[in-house]
C-alpha cells in the first residue's frame, strides 16, 4: 500500500493527471504513460543507485522541474544518460564522457558547465599541438629546401672501376 501510494504520488508529479487503472494491461498504455510509470516505480523504490535513460522524455516543464529537485535531493548515486543539456546543467555534479573511438572514459567535474569548460580546454590544446606540428613541419621543409643542392650533388652511383683489360 505504501509503495503503491508512492508510485501514484510520483506519477502525479511526473504529469499523469489521473491515476492509472491497475487492471489495464501495460501494452494498452501510451509510450509516454509507460515511460512515466517506469520512472515513477524506480523513484518510488528509492534505490541507492538510480540508472536513468533520457528521464526527461515525455515530461512537461513542471514535471521536469520536479524531477530535477527530486534527483538533487536523492541520497544515493544518480547516473543519467540525457541529451537534455538544461537538465544536465541543473542536476549533474559530474559528467562522464565516453569516447567510443579511443575506448576511454573521461570524468569532468563541476557538472555540465565543467564538462563544457573541459572540452573547450581539450580542443584548444589540440589546436595548439596541431599548430606546433605545422610549425615544425615548416622548419623541416625549409631545412630540406636549403640543403637540397648539396644532396643532389652526391653521386648516385660510384664510377665504374678501371679494369685495365
Amino acid at each position: 500500500a505504501g509503495a503503491d501510494r508512492r508510485v501514484e504520488t510520483t506519477l502525479r508529479r511526473l504529469g499523469e493527471r489521473r491515476p492509472l487503472d491497475r487492471a489495464r494491461p501495460l501494452g494498452t498504455l501510451s509510450g509516454g504513460q509507460r515511460s512515466r510509470l517506469a520512472l515513477a516505480a524506480v523513484l518510488a523504490a528509492e534505490p541507492e543507485l538510480l540508472l536513468l535513460d533520457e528521464p526527461t522524455n515525455d515530461l512537461d516543464d513542471e514535471a521536469v522541474a520536479w524531477l530535477e529537485e527530486r534527483l538533487r535531493a536523492h541520497r544515493g548515486t544518480v547516473v543519467a544518460v540525457s541529451h537534455d543539456r538544461v537538465f544536465l546543467d541543473r542536476v549533474a555534479t559530474a559528467v562522464l564522457e565516453v569516447d567510443e573511438d579511443r575506448h576511454t572514459l573521461r570524468r569532468h567535474g563541476n557538472g555540465y558547465g565543467g564538462y563544457l569548460v573541459g572540452r573547450a580546454a581539450e580542443r584548444a590544446r589540440r589546436v595548439r599541438e596541431y599548430e606546433e606540428w605545422k610549425d615544425e613541419l615548416a622548419r623541416y621543409t625549409a631545412l630540406a629546401d636549403t640543403h637540397i643542392d648539396r644532396f643532389s650533388a652526391i653521386p648516385r652511383k660510384a664510377p665504374a672501376a678501371f679494369s685495365g683489360a
